[in-house]
């Protein structure tokens, strides 16, 4: 079975003005199905940034979306045993 879920995003600089100092800039973010508490949703796991200065430097970043919480309306973290009917009623 096919799905449409997206998976990941691409950005890739392009018509740089020629006063930066920067030749090449892109971002990936990978998304998955993910479970937080008894919850089941598409966030995002991890983004890479990669760019490159006209000198040549070039420079890799990532970051890893780990430890997610839920949490309610008020704000407060709730554990996975806290997850009921949030609606109020």
């Amino acid at each position: 079975m096919q799905s449409l879920d997206l998976i990941r995003i691409e950005c890739h600089a392009i018509n740089i003005p020629s006063y930066l100092p920067l030749d090449e800039s892109s971002t990936v973010v990978n998304y998955a199905h993910t479970h937080v508490g008894d919850l089941v949703g598409l966030l995002p796991q991890r983004a890479d940034m990669h760019t490159r200065e006209a000198k040549g430097i070039e420079a890799y970043d990532r970051i890893e979306f780990t430890h997610c919480r839920h949490s309610d309306r008020a704000g407060r973290l709730l554990g996975p045993g806290d997850l009921g009917d949030e609606t109020g009623d």
